[in-house]
Order: structure tokens, then C-alpha cells, then sequence
């Protein structure tokens, strides 16, 4: 699929993420919305066209605590879950055969650990990042989770970054199969209070 392609079915999507800090201890929260759709004419004639949908809804409560903190650098060790509601329907037109609409959905959660950071390059340019793996085959086989960007500060309670996120999950579960990788540019504003 080129990079064209991907926003030709790219529908609404957006990520929000949320953390909270006292002390030590710090409380992160990540919601995802991804909707693609994908038409094509590949079955015809037997269909006229095959038009397959699929969103995914992702949110991951986390909980945190600070093991480095020397003014520039941060570095938190964290776990929690990551909880997955997936939606895949394919609906098929009239062609020499009937229509019909098949539709698969699915829920489960998967426990996550990992960690998270940033690093002050000067008092408006930072670097962050994340990184956790779950799953370990109590839902899915396994789930990841990475992310590096770059940000600027232009307050102290505001801010923009620029950074590249991976999320990869593969889910098998009697006749459900969920192998799926997304990846691309994040871009945000965060507002600190």
C-alpha cells in the first residue's frame, strides 16, 4: 500500500493521550481511533464490489513510577493494560450473485509493561519516547507499543512535538485473527496545568 493510498482510506482517526504526576508516582492514559476503509472490484462479477471496513478502538490506563530524574533526564517504568475493540465488516454488492454483509467484532484486554522518558536538549527543545510490550499470549500473543519525537516548548505549560509511533498487535482467538501494525507521523500540542 503506498503512502497516497493510506489516506485514500484513512477515515477519522486521532489518538488523545493523558498523564498525571505527584511525586513519584505518575498515571498515563491512551486512547486511539482508527477507521480505514478499502473499496475494490477484485470478486467481480460474481459481486460488484467488495467494500471492507474496519475500526479499531484502543485505550491503555497506565501506572508509573519515577526512577530517574536528574533536571534534564526522566525515566519511568510503568505497566498497566491495553484495551482492544475491534470492528471488521465486508460488504459485498449484487452481482451475478446476492450481496451480503459479513461483519466480525471482538473486545478482549492485554496486560502491558514498559517504560517512558524525555530528555531536556535545551530549555525549549526536548526529546521523548515510550516503549511497551504486553500481551504474553493471555489474549493476544503479543502487543507493542513505540514511541520517538522531538518537541518544543513554547511556555511552561505548552507545548508541540513531532514524532514517529509503532503499534503493532497480533490476537488469535478460536476463528478471530488479528495481526495488525500501524505506523506513521504523530504530531500534538500538549498543554500542561
Amino acid at each position: 500500500m503506498s503512502f497516497g493510498d493510506i489516506f485514500d482510506d484513512l477515515k477519522p482517526s486521532g489518538m488523545v493521550p493523558f498523564n498525571a504526576t505527584k511525586g513519584r508516582l505518575g498515571l498515563a492514559a491512551d486512547f486511539q481511533y482508527v477507521e480505514t476503509e478499502a473499496e475494490s472490484r477484485s470478486l467481480s462479477p460474481l459481486f460488484g464490489r467488495e467494500t471492507l471496513r474496519s475500526t479499531s478502538l484502543v485505550a491503555s490506563p497506565i501506572a508509573s513510577y519515577l526512577v530517574v530524574d536528574d533536571g534534564r533526564l526522566s525515566l519511568r517504568l510503568g505497566g498497566g493494560a491495553r484495551l482492544w475493540s475491534v470492528e471488521t465488516d465486508l460488504r459485498l454488492s449484487d452481482g451475478l450473485l446476492a450481496g451480503r454483509l459479513i461483519t466480525s467484532d471482538e473486545t478482549w484486554g492485554d496486560p502491558i509493561i514498559g517504560a517512558s522518558g524525555g530528555l531536556d536538549l535545551s530549555p525549549q527543545v526536548f526529546a521523548r519516547g515510550w516503549a511497551y510490550v504486553g500481551g504474553f499470549g493471555i489474549a493476544s500473543d503479543i502487543t507493542a507499543d513505540v514511541f520517538v519525537g522531538l518537541g518544543y516548548r513554547f511556555t511552561d505549560t505548552t507545548s508541540a512535538s513531532l514524532g514517529y509511533r509503532w503499534v503493532k498487535v497480533d490476537c488469535e482467538e478460536d476463528d478471530f485473527l488479528y495481526d495488525v501494525r500501524q505506523a506513521g507521523i504523530a504530531t500534538g500540542v500538549t498543554f500542561a496545568f
